[in-house]
């Protein structure tokens, strides 16, 4: 089943832009090679320069932007003159967010833009009501993915935790190991659309992810989440909001179990009223 665009609402936290002069020139976000895991990285200094001029972002394959086209901003795929084009200096150890602030300006602060998703009530449908973790274990890179065991694994912990379980990721997903889940582990692999899986993540009480796009949107979206990190790392890439929610391995086979459980564990205590 694929879940269409029959409702939309605005999810993020406070901060959104006000309205940009229209005369000024158009503050210009080059990602070039990147993909939507960098654009959401830079989502907070784009919230910050829409506060100055009107916002343009260039150099993305649509396949990258399709879930953030209602965003604020023009997308391009390729660099139009004139526009203020912003060149980040990215250094070792310093987060990319950090690096895109600093391009927009001195001293400037992130902004958080409310993320508008589709498909609400087809996502309320898919998973009712319930505590959900969702476990999000594709990458397009082989070296981020981690031991589908080892997710069953988590699953059974979770569980344990009072989560109902799901697994959400593209098609391709699909194909990953074959392994024994848990009872009441829900599949929900391959069953969004390009435009409409955020619906999915707005449903998560936890969301669990390797180093993506999933990773980032839920961060985005204000959700917990728990990154799983090894061929990058967390001090440059971990999602923005949440930088300490995040294992790191020099490699995935070597990230254990307990590592995972033991952050799950930290975020339930830190969240409890």
């Amino acid at each position: 089943m694929r879940i269409d665009d029959a409702a939309t609402e605005q999810h993020g936290a406070t901060g959104t832009p006000g309205e940009p002069s229209v005369d000024r020139i158009p503050i210009e976000f080059d990602l070039g090679g990147a993909h939507l895991g960098d654009l959401l990285m830079a989502l907070p200094a784009i919230g910050a320069a829409g506060r100055q001029a009107r916002v343009v972002v260039s150099g993305l394959p649509p396949r990258h932007f399709t879930a953030l086209r209602a965003l604020p901003v023009a997308f391009r795929q390729t660099c139009e003159r004139p526009a203020h084009t912003l060149r980040p200096r990215f250094q070792p150890g310093m987060h990319r967010t950090l690096a895109w602030l600093q391009a927009v300006g001195e001293g400037v602060q992130p902004v958080r833009i409310p993320i508008p998703v589709h498909g609400l009530r087809q996502a309320e449908a898919m998973l009712p009501a319930g505590y959900w973790a969702l476990l999000s274990p594709w990458a397009d890179y082989a070296g981020k993915r981690w031991s589908m065991r080892r997710w069953a694994a988590l699953a059974g912990a979770l569980q344990e935790r009072g989560y109902v379980v799901a697994l959400i990721g593209p098609p391709p997903s699909k194909g990953l190991e074959v392994v024994e889940w848990p009872a009441g582990v829900v599949d929900l692999r391959g069953c969004d659309s390009a435009t409409t899986w955020p619906a999915l993540l707005t449903r998560a009480s936890l969301v669990v992810s390797v180093d993506t796009g999933c990773l980032h949107m839920a961060d985005a979206l204000g959700i917990p989440v728990v990154g799983l990190y090894s061929v990058a790392h967390p001090s440059e890439y971990a999602p923005f909001w949440q930088r300490s929610q995040c294992v790191h391995s020099a490699r995935m086979e070597e990230m254990a179990l307990a590592q995972v459980i033991a952050l799950v564990d930290r975020i339930a205590i830190a969240s409890r009223p």
